[in-house]
């Protein structure tokens, strides 16, 4: 991908972020501190709150890294052939098997969101990946859970 593109790239992801958090200032001053660069054999994971715009920065993320993308969620639901929102308020404990499982077998070298309750119930499973904790300020999460 040519530099310009590349940072053409960037400022879409970063603009994907919820805008009140400046994530841009806080790059900035991070100054010259490297972030992580994910090997070929680690996933590197968008987790966070549910509602904080993991699966709008998947696909930016993914093209960046130019790596495949997946929404774990929904690859639960593929798998299982079952709605999730029923299935997690019936019988929680074996979706979160399920999540556990289906995480363990996906392929290396992904971008995979997270659903809101990986990162909490989970963590042992991203010690050996990159995880992004994608931010998100409380206006924008009240906003965005009283419209879904």
């Amino acid at each position: 991908m040519v530099p310009e593109a590349r940072q053409r790239l960037l400022d879409e992801l970063l603009d994907a972020v919820d805008p009140r958090l400046n994530v841009r200032r806080a790059l900035a001053r991070m100054g010259d501190a490297s972030p992580l660069w994910p090997t070929p054999s680690q996933q590197v994971v968008l987790v966070g709150h549910r509602a904080a715009g993991k699966s709008r920065l998947l696909p930016l993320l993914g093209r960046w890294l130019g790596r495949p993308t997946l929404e774990l969620d929904a690859e639960i639901a593929r798998r299982a052939g079952r709605e999730l929102h029923e299935w997690v308020q019936r019988d929680p404990a074996s979706f979160r098997r399920a999540e556990r499982e289906t995480f363990i077998e996906l392929p290396a070298g992904r971008v995979i969101a997270a659903g809101g309750g990986f990162l909490a119930l989970h963590p042992d499973l991203l010690e050996p990946h990159v995880a992004v904790l994608v931010p998100v300020s409380y206006e924008t999460y009240r906003e965005r859970l009283l419209s879904d």
